[in-house]
């Protein structure tokens, strides 16, 4: 069962939140949401070692790539997980996917709305949330 969900990506949009807010609490009951983003972003050795740990210390990485922003920070948390043996869902809003980070993924989706619309699919079966 998933009980921590780290959530990779760029700092920019709503999407963190758009997400949380849009999948039942039901779906995922006390689920704990990590982001990067409340991170001291001022000191690179912390904010990294506080991410890698997150990582290390959740059940799935939820990673969203946007092809508006490179997003080298993502690929890495990506890579790490990957490496870790943690199961990494990737949604993509971009024209050209990296196949390199496709390939690492557990499940691929193409924009959150076929994220959230898989999520409450399941929902809808009776099926446990990730």
């Amino acid at each position: 069962m998933i009980r921590s969900i780290y959530m990779a990506g760029g700092f920019y949009g709503d999407w963190r939140q758009r997400i949380r807010v849009a999948l039942p609490a039901d779906l995922f009951p006390d689920v704990i949401w990590f982001s990067p983003e409340t991170n001291n972003q001022q000191a690179c050795l912390t904010f990294v070692t506080d991410d890698l740990k997150a990582i290390d210390d959740c059940d799935l990485v939820l990673a969203y790539l946007h092809e508006a922003h490179a997003l080298r920070g993502t690929a890495a948390e990506i890579g790490y997980a990957f490496a870790k043996g943690k199961p990494v869902y990737l949604i993509l809003d971009s024209k050209v996917p990296d196949m390199f980070l496709v390939g690492l993924a557990k499940r691929v989706f193409i924009g959150i709305d076929a994220f959230l619309a898989w999520c409450h699919e399941r929902q809808d079966k009776g099926m446990p949330g990730l």
